[in-house]
């Protein structure tokens, strides 16, 4: 999966149309990212927030339909439950998409924080292909909220990989960290450890080891499993 983002910045002029030029100013960043997907069902996520108000974005409003097809899919986990949409005439309609493995209910306005991730599923994949999410930015860092007893899908929302075991403030004992195809971190109140497989003499063996570092690529979505914290991840 490749980003890419074209921002534009904050108090830029923005110059009407026609002979006569109306300048209008704005204190908001807003920007469009370009994501290169490579796989039929991909796990995107979002640098975005709602435009004016700054708050979690609908993930319909989200996703530009640009160079889609009918029939593609966005599909959100949230709340214990899947939600999902489909491109139907250039508009997205929430539709109780197949995609994911459980029960995908009609979505409607469901928003979507910032660091969060979706699944964007391909009706007719052939190649790689690109999507593209419109939003606006925040002078501050991007914040995942971890909801205590629950599984999140998130997601690096940032341009570069990051170490997020060095980012996670107030896990809990317990909590869990799956990379998709990946391996399967656990807090222990005190580190991130993982189980290391090593051939010694020709054997086969498996051990606890301790992460100094979980680095997740930029636009990866992985599953953050809570026990009961209040977490938070700072990107």
């Amino acid at each position: 999966m490749k980003l890419s983002v074209l921002a534009a910045s904050a108090l830029a002029t923005i110059a009407a149309f026609g002979a006569d030029v109306t300048s209008i100013e704005t204190s908001n960043t807003f920007g469009v990212m370009k994501v290169t997907c490579s796989a039929q069902k991909a796990i995107v996520c979002t640098p975005w927030v709602k435009a004016v108000t700054a708050g979690d974005i609908p993930l319909k409003d989200l996703v530009m339909t640009a160079g889609l097809d009918n029939g593609d899919a966005i599909i959100l986990y949230k709340d214990g439950e899947f939600k999902g949409w489909t491109l139907n005439g250039g508009a997205w309609v929430g539709t109780a998409v197949a995609g994911v493995d459980g029960t995908v209910l009609t979505g409607d306005n469901e928003a979507i924080m910032r660091g969060a991730g979706f699944w964007f599923v391909k009706s007719n994949f052939t190649a790689d292909y690109d999507l593209y999410l419109y939003g606006q930015d925040k002078e501050t860092s991007a914040t995942s909220e971890v909801v205590a007893n629950a599984y999140n899908l998130l997601a690096n929302p940032t341009t570069v990989s990051v170490n997020v075991a060095s980012k996670i403030a107030s896990a809990a004992n317990g909590d869990s960290i799956q990379i998709p195809g990946g391996i399967l971190y656990t807090y222990n109140g005190t580190n991130w450890t993982y189980l290391k497989k090593e051939v010694i003499n020709g054997r086969n063996k498996v051990t606890a080891a301790t992460a100094s570092e979980i680095n997740i690529p930029a636009g990866q979505g992985f599953w953050y499993v809570s026990k009961g914290g209040s977490g938070t991840i700072a990107w």
